[in-house]
C-alpha cells in the first residue's frame, strides 16, 4: 500500500521532534503537545501496519490544571454525581454529534470529548459537523481541553442578523432577517412570539422543493404571521442552494438539507427560548424533515406532514412529465425539454437519485411524539409507514383538507394565493395540543 512509506516516514518525523521538545514541567501548553504528539503517533501506527512506539513521557510533569487536563477520567458519563444534561441549544445539538461519533448514549455540559473515549480521527470528524451546525470555525485543541458547555458556550448558532429587507406590504408582528450555518450560508427569518407566555413553543416552517416551494411561500409569511401574533414564535428558512441561501441549484443535496433543517431546528430553539418545537413539512419536505428528526437533539415535538412524498419516483417522473409539457407549449421548447431542470431549477442527477430514493421506510424511522398528517382526497394509501410508526408509539392523526392543490400549476392553487381553509388547518394543527 503507498502510504505505508509515508506512514513509517511520518513516524520518524513525529519521534525526532518529540524527542526535541522541553520537559514538560509545569507549562502545560508542552504537556497538551507531547499528548497530540502521542495520539498522532497511535495513528500514523495503524497507518504503518505497527505497533505504535511510546512517545516517552518527560522526566518531570507536576500535575497539570483541571481547566487543560486531558487524561481520560474513568468516572466521565452520566452515571456521576456531577452529570448535568445540555442546557440549551447550543448544547443540545453538540451533544447529538457527540453522541453518534462516540456512540454514547447520554453526554454532559461537564463532559470532555476525549475523556468520553475520542480519539484524533473522531476529534476531526466532529469538529467538522459542529461548524457545519453552529457555522462558527472550531480548533480541534477545544476539545482536549474544554468541556461540552465550554465549546458551546463560546460558539454561536447564528451568525450576525442580516438588515432586515424591504416588506412586501403585509403588516404583522416584527420579523429578523437573519444568516446562519456553515459560514453563515444559510438565510432566515424569524417571527418572535408576541407573548412567550403563552404559547411555550415554536414553529419551523420546511420548504419543499423547487416550484412548489414557490408556491407555499406567500403562505408561510401569512401562516407565521398569524401563528406569532398567537404567541407561536417560527422560523422560515431556505436549504442550501435554494432561495435566499448561498449556492447554485445544481448544488442542491438532500443530505444537505437534512443537516439545514437540524441547524434550522437549533437556532429557533435557541431564538425562541423554547424546547417544544413542531415542524412544518409540506411535499418533499416530508422526507426531508424525518431524516432530520432522527439526527435533532432533542427533536421535534411534533411533525405536521402536508402531502407528504412517501414515493420518490413517481414523483419525480410526474415533475418531469410537467416539465416536458411546459417545454412543449414553448416555441422549440420540446428540444429543450430534459432532465437537467425541472419548471426552472437547474437539478443534478445526484439530488434526481435522491428523490428518486424516497420511500415509505423513511417515514417509518420519525423521531416524534405525533405526526399530523394532512392529506387531500387525491393522496390514498399511508397505511404501511403510518402503521409502522403507531407500533413505535407514535400518535398519526390525518386531517382531510378539502382543496386540491395542483403543486406545480402557473395559477397558484387555482383560486387563492393563501387558500382559507389551507391557512385555517395549518393554524389549527399548529396551535392546538397534539393527540
Amino acid at each position: 500500500m503507498a502510504h505505508v512509506p509515508l506512514a513509517e516516514a511520518g513516524l520518524e518525523r513525529l519521534f525526532t521532534h518529540a524527542a526535541a521538545l522541553p520537559e514538560a514541567g509545569d507549562n502545560a501548553v508542552h504537556r497538551i503537545i507531547q499528548l497530540q504528539v502521542q495520539l498522532m503517533a497511535q495513528q500514523l501506527a495503524l497507518l504503518a501496519g505497527s505497533s505504535a512506539p511510546v512517545v516517552p513521557e518527560p522526566l518531570s510533569s507536576p500535575a497539570v490544571p483541571d481547566e487543560v487536563c486531558v487524561v481520560a477520567d474513568p468516572g466521565a458519563g452520566p452515571d456521576r454525581a456531577d452529570f448535568a444534561a445540555p442546557a440549551n441549544a447550543r448544547e443540545q445539538a453538540i451533544a447529538a454529534i457527540w453522541a453518534r461519533l462516540l456512540n454514547v448514549t447520554r453526554i454532559g455540559r461537564n463532559d470532555n470529548f476525549f475523556n468520553l473515549g475520542g480519539h484524533s480521527l473522531l476529534a476531526l470528524r466532529a469538529v467538522q459537523e459542529m461548524q457545519a451546525i453552529t457555522g462558527e470555525k472550531i480548533a480541534v485543541y477545544r476539545l482536549i481541553l474544554e468541556t461540552l458547555g465550554q465549546i458551546a458556550a463560546t460558539g454561536a448558532i447564528e451568525g450576525a442578523p442580516a438588515e432586515p429587507d424591504a416588506d412586501d406590504g403585509w403588516s404583522g408582528n416584527a420579523m429578523t432577517p437573519l444568516r446562519f450555518g456553515p459560514a453563515s450560508s444559510l438565510y432566515g427569518v424569524f417571527h418572535p412570539g408576541a407573548s412567550r407566555d403563552v404559547r411555550p413553543r415554536a414553529v419551523l416552517l420546511c420548504n419543499p422543493f423547487g416550484q412548489e416551494a414557490v408556491r407555499v411561500h406567500r403562505l408561510f409569511r401569512v401562516l407565521a404571521e398569524r401563528l406569532a401574533s398567537a404567541g407561536v414564535a417560527c422560523l422560515r428558512f431556505d436549504y442550501h442552494a435554494s432561495g435566499e441561501s448561498l449556492g447554485e441549484d445544481h448544488e442542491a443535496d438532500l443530505e444537505r438539507w437534512v443537516h439545514d433543517v437540524v441547524a434550522a431546528d437549533a437556532l429557533l430553539r435557541q431564538r425562541a427560548g423554547v424546547q417544544a418545537v413542531d415542524w412544518l413539512a409540506p411535499r418533499l419536505a416530508g422526507a426531508v424533515a424525518v431524516r432530520a428528526s432522527a439526527q435533532a437533539l432533542p427533536g421535534p415535538r411534533q411533525l405536521v406532514l402536508w402531502e407528504p412524498v412517501v414515493s420518490g419516483a413517481p414523483y419525480v417522473e410526474h415533475l418531469l412529465a410537467v416539465q416536458a409539457a411546459t417545454m412543449a407549449d414553448l416555441p422549440d421548447g420540446g428540444a429543450l425539454a430534459g432532465e437537467d431542470e425541472i419548471l426552472g431549477f437547474a437539478v443534478s442527477r445526484r439530488l434526481r437519485e435522491q428523490m428518486r430514493a424516497v420511500a415509505p421506510d423513511d417515514y417509518r424511522h420519525a423521531r416524534t411524539r405525533c405526526i399530523a398528517w394532512i392529506t387531500s382526497h387525491r393522496q390514498a394509501g399511508g397505511d404501511d409507514w403510518t402503521a409502522a410508526l403507531r407500533a413505535e408509539g407514535v400518535s398519526v392523526r390525518r386531517h382531510a383538507l378539502p382543496l386540491d392543490f395542483d403543486w406545480t400549476s402557473e395559477e397558484a392553487f387555482n383560486t387563492a394565493l393563501v387558500p382559507k381553509d389551507a391557512l385555517e388547518l395549518l393554524e389549527s394543527v399548529l396551535t392546538g395540543e397534539p393527540a
